[in-house]
């Protein structure tokens, strides 16, 4: 907050910048991209500012800085090399996120997507190669800068699929619950479209009915749940999908259909599943992670947060807030005088809203317990 006595706001509002603060690489594309963010979206809050949106903006000022140092090198103008830089970059990532490796042998003769990359004697390749942020770990060894890069761009190249080509090959080559930080940066990416978004992706879910679009459908189920995307109503239609993997935790799916749907391996956990139909579903090695019981005297009204990460429980006149995951109490919400009934959280998990038989419906501070409305 010293360095960036400006920008202390953003990062204490902003909790997927938390990150940022414990590494020094990391505050510096912050420090570095945060400027030119603020340049192209002057109108925008900077609390709105997003991890996805300061990596876009400081990997597009290094494709223009990489661009400039080697036309100056050639002497000439080259065109369009930044975009030659990401589409590099992107079919890299692509490349080894499906191979899960984190850095690349280029000497390796097994390897055709290293040799086609790498060894390629196309001139706007090797040019692309030069821009990309790599950097070189052994003899013929190269990774990204920084792993969050390879995450960024393997985010980015799903994306463009979604807004660009609407074509999912990219997303069919692995399950992305095995990689929690790219989830992180297409809920960001998303975000920022989410009717396009969300569209695309129902609709590849929905191809999974009658394709061998598995991985994919799984994928596109997996981040629009992590997108807070409830399926109920039209979205609920979830008949016969083939989504074995996906990461559904927390997930709203109270009277969904899933009748005839592959489940296999997916994760429930904490997921509102009340009413579904379950019906001839393949369910072999489902996840439900639920806790066998959580001590409490008394009870009359339970509620999750919308990211299944904070419990609210009506003990009597009181309300606890509980972290869902250890049961441990982080907070004694007091102030009725009869029994709470009913309890749930605001989108955010930060207010708690409770009904008591005095009669009252009260809107809760889950940070100080205080009263805020009644």
């Amino acid at each position: 907050h010293k360095i960036l006595p400006d920008y202390s706001i953003v990062l204490q509002d902003n909790k997927s910048l938390d990150e940022l603060l414990c590494n020094p690489l990391l505050l510096r594309i912050f420090r570095d991209a945060l400027p030119k963010w603020q340049d192209t979206h002057p109108n925008t809050p900077l609390s709105n500012i997003t991890r996805y949106d300061i990596y876009t903006a400081f990997m597009d000022d290094w494709f223009c800085s990489e661009a400039v140092r080697l036309c100056m090198q050639k002497a000439e103008w080259l065109k369009d090399l930044p975009q030659q830089f990401l589409k590099f970059s992107q079919k890299l990532a692509i490349a080894m996120h499906e191979h899960k490796q984190d850095e690349v042998d280029i000497k390796d003769q097994n390897n055709r997507i290293w040799e086609q990359l790498f060894t390629c004697r196309d001139k706007e390749m090797i040019e692309a190669w030069l821009g990309c942020p790599l950097r070189r770990v052994g003899e013929g060894r190269y990774s990204f800068v920084h792993k969050s890069f390879l995450e960024y761009f393997v985010a980015n190249a799903l994306w463009t699929a979604v807004k660009q080509t609407k074509k999912m090959t990219s997303w069919q080559h692995r399950l992305l619950s095995e990689t929690p930080e790219i989830i992180y940066f297409l809920v960001e990416a998303v975000a920022s479209d989410l009717d396009t978004g969300t569209e695309v992706l129902w609709n590849w879910i929905q191809q999974s009915k009658n394709r061998d679009v598995g991985v994919a459908a799984a994928n596109a189920i997996t981040v629009l749940n992590a997108a807070n995307i409830k399926f109920v109503g039209e979205y609920g239609d979830l008949s016969g999908v083939q989504i074995a993997g996906a990461d559904l935790e927390a997930g709203h799916f109270d009277h969904a259909n899933f009748q005839g749907a592959d489940l296999q391996n997916v994760n429930f956990s904490s997921a509102f599943l009340r009413e579904a139909n379950l019906c001839n579903t393949n369910m072999m090695g489902v996840k439900f992670g639920e806790y066998p019981y959580i001590k409490c005297n008394f009870f009359r009204a339970v509620a999750y947060s919308q990211n299944g990460k904070q419990l609210a429980v009506g003990t009597g006149r009181s309300i606890e807030v509980r972290d869902a995951k250890s049961g441990e109490i982080k907070q004694i919400i007091c102030g009725h005088t009869s029994y709470v009934n009913s309890v749930a959280f605001n989108p955010d998990g930060s207010q708690v809203v409770s009904c008591s038989s005095d009669k009252t419906v009260q809107l809760w501070s889950v940070k100080d317990g205080k009263s805020t409305h009644t």
